[in-house]
């Protein structure tokens, strides 16, 4: 899994016929995967995008399906979860859109893209076995603390081996490293637990290179 452009996004997986494209934070944040979004359609998609209620109205000018979420993009969960005392219950409102649309056997989708403000989809997406891709039009907005490999070697040692192990073409430790060490952040935990009814960290059963 890799963080890719938009028009790298829309060459490589326009075979796929029913995408979800979710999409948080500012509209400078989400008018990227807007204009990705509008090159899948055109390129033959069925294509979903999810954004917040405050932009839906940016939005109605493409003709593409668009499903709010009610959280405020000026005070939203950040990549690693947090949003203040209240966090549990916006984290839970903010995602709960998109697990309806993937629990619908009509909007299921093949493929879901989101954008580095919507961390939690790719939890979504393991826990559903959907393909999915993170894109980003900017630098990372964020990097892991000092101690983040050491905590996660003792608590994950067969993943870490595996992830350390893997091949090209493969999920390797350094793009846990660059963008997805928030996605064994505590934070999710519970949720993950609790809503998606999966283990309180990713990818811990793994003990083999995967893809």
């Amino acid at each position: 899994m890799a963080v890719n452009s938009p028009k790298k996004c829309a060459e490589e997986m326009a075979e796929e016929r029913r995408v979800l494209v979710v999409a948080l934070g500012t509209r400078g944040d989400v008018a990227p995967l807007l204009a990705l979004a509008i090159r899948l359609r055109a390129d033959g998609c069925a294509v979903t995008i999810v954004t917040h209620a405050a932009h839906q109205h940016s939005f109605d000018w493409s003709g593409i399906e668009c499903v709010a979420v009610p959280t405020d993009p000026a005070r939203r969960a950040d990549a690693h979860g947090r949003t203040g005392d209240d966090g549990d219950s916006e984290l839970a409102a903010e995602y709960a859109p998109m697990l309806t649309l993937v629990r619908s056997a009509r909007s299921r989708p093949d493929l879901i893209l989101f954008n580095l403000f919507a961390l939690g989809v790719w939890h979504i997406a393991e826990a559903f076995g959907i393909r999915c891709a993170a894109v980003s039009p900017c630098l990372i907005p964020y990097a892991h603390p000092a101690d983040f490999e050491d905590r996660f070697k003792a608590a994950h040692p067969a993943l870490y081996r595996a992830l350390e192990g893997a091949g090209e073409g493969q999920l390797r430790w350094d793009e846990v490293l660059h963008w997805m060490w928030p996605l064994w952040t505590e934070r999710w935990a519970t949720w993950r637990r609790e809503t998606l009814q999966a283990a309180e960290a990713p990818l811990v059963r793994v003990t083999s290179p995967f893809e």
